[in-house]
């Protein structure tokens, strides 16, 4: 037997078919209490799934205030979530352990979602060298091409 709490629904046939059983027995109609129904948990909407996914957990009233005020609807909504998962990612969120990531209510007022992200360049990787000429096995002179720019280039003759 489950021990996960009942559905509005399934509560309500128990009830019946115990209706049914009592009224075969001919005892008097029984009141029965009402069942610890489950209502489903509904998918975050709204001010609560911007609260899920904003780093900082500071200010919720102020915050909530906020969004009221805005009265964002679905399309604005999942703009403001988008743009609070991308700034989670930029460079200025990232430093020194979050300490510059705003109050949720000051991003909210000034309308942070709208804001340009700068795309750092990945500072950790060096440059991409590309050699401009194919290599050649050591000691072969290169083609007379390369030695012709070279003299003109150089002021002097490169013939080898």
């Amino acid at each position: 037997m489950s021990c996960d709490p009942l559905t509005y629904r399934q509560g309500q046939e128990i009830i019946q078919k115990l209706d049914l059983i009592l009224a075969r027995l001919g005892n008097a109609p029984v009141t029965v209490p009402a069942l610890a129904v489950s209502t489903p948990v509904e998918a975050k909407t709204g001010f609560d799934l911007f609260w899920s996914v904003y780093p900082r957990k500071i200010g919720k009233g102020a915050a909530e205030l906020a969004w009221k005020k805005i009265r964002p609807d679905d399309t604005l909504q999942g703009r403001i979530v988008d743009a609070v998962k991308a700034q989670c990612k930029s460079e200025q969120w990232k430093r020194d352990g979050g300490q510059f990531i705003p109050h949720p209510a000051t991003w909210l007022n000034g309308k942070r979602w709208e804001d340009v992200l700068d795309i750092a360049i990945a500072q950790d990787k060096p440059p991409v060298m590309y050699k401009t000429t194919p290599t050649r096995p050591p000691g072969e002179a290169p083609p007379p091409e390369v030695r012709e720019a070279l003299s003109k280039l150089l002021g002097r003759d490169m013939s080898f």
